[in-house]
């Protein structure tokens, strides 16, 4: 009989068959489960881990967002907000993202993600940054620092 998803059997020192679940990290993370002894009782560890992968089953059926052709690029970086990888992020990093995603999106006024080009990301960046440029040169910046900014954006490729 094969072992039920994320158990794993060892032996241990006194030949005692032992299980054990041991599921992905990012479950972990998630808060889903946890990694767990299952004891030595080959039906109540296998009913245990049952309890557990129906708990992972439900769990990714909820978070199951299915990005498709019709998706706005708002539902894709919710999407993004909400996976492993950006959970695993910085609070600072994780502010950061969440500021700049939120003004490309506004920039690009929500466009579904498929027909967003280079082209208009790069355009959303250089008017994002002619903004910001701005208001440096105009209230932060000394005349110094406007000087040598706008050497350097002449240089720029």
């Amino acid at each position: 009989m094969t072992l039920p998803r994320y158990v794993q059997m060892y032996r241990a020192a006194d030949s005692t068959e032992l299980y054990r679940f041991n599921p992905p990290q990012n479950l972990i993370l998630a808060g889903v489960v946890g990694r767990v002894s299952l004891g030595s009782v080959q039906s109540d560890a296998y009913a245990k881990a049952h309890e557990l992968n129906t708990k992972i089953d439900t769990w990714r059926l909820a978070m199951d967002t299915t990005i498709s052709r019709r998706s706005k690029l708002s539902e894709l970086a919710n999407d993004y907000f909400e996976s492993s990888n950006f959970k695993l992020l910085r609070a600072g990093t994780q502010r950061d993202y969440r500021y700049f995603i939120g003004v490309a999106i506004a920039t690009l006024n929500d466009p579904k993600f498929h027909t967003v080009t280079s082209r208009q990301a790069k355009a959303a960046y250089e008017e994002w940054w002619s903004r910001v440029y701005r208001l440096l040169t105009m209230y932060v910046l000394p005349p110094t620092c406007y000087i040598t900014m706008r050497r350097i954006e002449s240089t720029a490729p």
